[in-house]
């Protein structure tokens, strides 16, 4: 009859893929407000930005884009603490950068040292928004960590193209 097998299959959990979590993990490496700095110069060339700002802040409501699984993430946290510390570096010395898909982002991306649990990614795409003095609350032009996406070589090579190198 009409309920036949395939109708049950909608019934069993899906495996989930993960596409946004907040990073907010108080042992994480990024919780409470965190400033880099200095930025790289050939980063700061790129976004020609219409007031001078040399630092990224980062407070606990950075995005995380993952397509792992989240029991993955449960299971072994120190990913958050890897990630924290390898966007710093990706902040600091990017290798390319691109201008992001809204008003007033970049994407800077670069290298990674890998981590045991998550060999696929080879890098980390840190997306900066930036706000201007009229907008800051600071009364200071602003730069702010506000997203970070995990990529695989392959992924890293579509984000390549479109994007400019900065030289070390």
């Amino acid at each position: 009859m009409y309920h036949s097998h395939h109708h049950h299959r909608h019934y069993y959990p899906r495996p989930q893929r993960m596409s946004v979590t907040t990073l907010i993990l108080a042992s994480s490496y990024i919780s409470g407000n965190r400033v880099f700095g200095p930025l790289d110069d050939g980063a700061l060339r790129f976004m020609s930005l219409p007031d001078s700002v040399s630092e990224v802040r980062a407070n606990g409501s950075v995005m995380l884009h993952l397509a792992t699984r989240k029991d993955r993430l449960r299971r072994d946290t120190t990913i958050y603490q890897w990630i924290g510390r390898q966007v710093e570096q990706v902040v600091l010395r990017p290798s390319h950068i691109r201008c992001g898909t809204k008003k007033f982002t970049f994407e800077l991306a670069g290298l990674v040292d890998p981590h045991r649990s998550c060999p696929g990614i080879s890098h980390l795409v840190a997306v900066l928004k930036y706000v201007s003095r009229s907008r800051a609350s600071s009364g200071a032009a602003e730069l702010w960590l506000s997203t970070i996406i995990p990529k695989s070589n392959n992924r890293m090579r579509e984000f390549v193209r479109n994007a400019t190198t900065i030289e070390a």
